[in-house]
């Protein structure tokens, strides 16, 4: 059986970390920006968690058409990115109004999960 390959995951921490922040800026803030635009198109609310999961399962459903190292190094990319995604959001204070319902303040505490 073959090890598994180290460097895809360590090629994927120098992009997300390097490259693509400096091209793109924190993954939040990306995708809190692609999550806008496709709440727009979709006509529902997308969160910036919701974009980084599809984004892997675009490099998933890639690789199952074409086996390529490139899907393989963005799939793991897009979990980093999603999980630097995440960590904002639970660093960011749940925002409770006069206004706050019940399940307001309970879809915002399952964002977080």
């Amino acid at each position: 059986m073959k090890p598994i390959d180290e460097t895809i995951a360590t090629e994927a921490v120098g992009l997300v970390s390097a490259d693509r922040q400096k091209a793109y800026g924190h993954p939040a803030k990306n995708f809190e920006d692609i999550a806008r635009l496709w709440s727009v198109i979709l006509g529902h609310e997308v969160t910036a968690a919701q974009v980084g999961l599809c984004m892997v399962q675009v490099k998933i459903a890639r690789e199952i058409y074409v086996k390529k190292r490139d899907n393989l190094v963005d799939a793991v990319g897009y979990l980093l990115a999603y999980d630097a995604t995440k960590e904002e959001e639970r660093a960011t204070p749940i925002r409770i109004t006069g206004d706050s319902s019940l399940d307001d303040l309970i879809r915002a505490a399952n964002e977080r999960l």
